[in-house]
């Protein structure tokens, strides 16, 4: 038997954590941030914790998670707080996104409070709310569109290989070996094939 029940807005319900939203600057990369700047919202996050955030702290987070290698983050995944930045960083990279750098901005809303801050080359600067940008969170639509360009892909740069050519080489390798070991043949690893 199917339930359902009704899943309320994220606009009616009480929720006292704190919310990220990340946007790239396309206007100025490794720059700092001017107002006029065109500003791309790209991810948003719920920070799991509940109560005051310090906004710089909260932007810390999101640049060290967004920047971080996620061999890194993957050996904290033993706690609550560990696992979800793991995972927010694992969604943030499969959508292909660059990392966050000088010039890239942070909102943060929590509660009646709104931080937005700019990425500088030491810490964050407090700012106005910028006027020009793309101001709309990842929808389902959105992700998906990105995910079916990504598949797509694009053209390789010359003497760089497609991933079919390289899967190709990889049977071929294969196919190759296991000729050789059904004629009874040893593979040694050095020269390839024995003649």
């Amino acid at each position: 038997m199917v339930r359902s029940h009704a899943v309320p807005s994220i606009a009616t319900r009480k929720d006292n954590r704190p919310t990220l939203f990340v946007y790239h600057n396309t206007d100025a990369r490794f720059t700092s941030y001017q107002d006029g700047h065109h500003l791309t919202a790209v991810t948003s996050h719920r920070l799991a914790t509940d109560g005051n955030a310090d906004p710089q702290a909260v932007a810390d987070w999101a640049f060290h998670t967004f920047n971080a290698d996620l061999d890194q983050l993957e050996t904290n995944r033993s706690t609550a707080a560990g696992e979800t930045t793991f995972l927010a960083a694992c969604v943030y990279r499969l959508l292909g996104h660059r990392s966050p750098s000088v010039g890239d901005v942070i909102h943060i809303t929590h509660g009646e409070n709104d931080h937005w801050l700019a990425c500088e080359p030491s810490g964050w600067r407090p700012i106005d709310k910028p006027s020009n940008m793309d101001a709309v969170p990842p929808t389902a639509r959105t992700v998906y569109e990105r995910l079916r360009s990504q598949q797509a892909g694009p053209e390789p740069a010359p003497g760089l290989f497609t991933k079919a050519q390289v899967a190709g080489v990889v049977n071929q390798a294969a196919d190759e070996i296991l000729d050789v070991v059904d004629a009874g043949g040893e593979v040694d690893g050095t020269d390839g094939p024995p003649s």
